[in-house]
Parts: structure tokens; C-alpha cells; sequence
């Protein structure tokens, strides 16, 4: 199948997928961006998401561009701000991988 649109609400997380050319039996796998690893003195810029070192259930999300500082004490309250080097970051709950289906299409 070819997708040929995507709309995900960064509210709700309700999506809209759009496809072209297949019929038949659909598995739909949906994921939330990790981010990438923590590594001290590495620059981000706004909206880049960073994870942990040790899975906590959420990733960072960078709000003042900056430098990574030392690994801090990662807050797990959704909205919490935490501050490392340059770097400013607030939590977001990440959502792990959900498959569904089969859908007939």
C-alpha cells in the first residue's frame, strides 16, 4: 500500500491514515518519536526530543536551544522542566508502539 497522507493530533494522538492502490487485510502500526540518546556536550536545537539514558516512560523535548550539560535527575511529570548545560527540556509521556487490526480496506 502506498500512504499517501498522515494526520496524527498532538493533542488526542488520533490519527487519519490515507492509502492508494491496495485492498485487502491492513495491520496498522502506530509509534511515538523517542528521540535520540542522551549524550553530554552535543548541541539541540527547539523540538528535538531526547531520551534518557534509562527508560522512564518519557523523552525531553528540547524548548531553549542549547548544550547538553551532565545527565540530570530526569523529572517524570508531564510538563516538568529540567535544565542541563545550556539546554532547556520538558517532559513529554512517551507512547509506546500500538499495532491494530486486521482492517479490511
Amino acid at each position: 500500500a502506498v500512504v499517501t497522507g498522515v494526520t496524527s493530533s498532538p493533542i488526542t494522538g488520533e490519527y487519519l491514515l490515507e492509502w492508494a492502490g491496495y485492498t485487502g487485510q491492513m495491520l496498522i502500526t502506530v509509534m511515538d518519536d523517542y528521540g535520540v540518546d542522551y549524550v553530554e556536550g552535543t548541541q539541540h536545537g527547539v523540538g528535538e526530543r531526547i531520551h534518557p539514558t534509562s527508560a522512564n516512560g518519557y523523552v525531553y523535548q528540547v524548548s531553549d536551544t542549547g548544550t547538553l550539560g551532565p545527565e540530570p535527575e530526569w523529572p517524570e511529570e508531564e510538563g516538568a522542566v529540567v535544565v542541563t548545560g545550556t539546554c532547556t527540556l520538558t517532559a513529554t509521556r512517551f507512547f509506546r508502539p500500538v499495532s491494530e487490526g486486521p482492517f479490511f480496506v
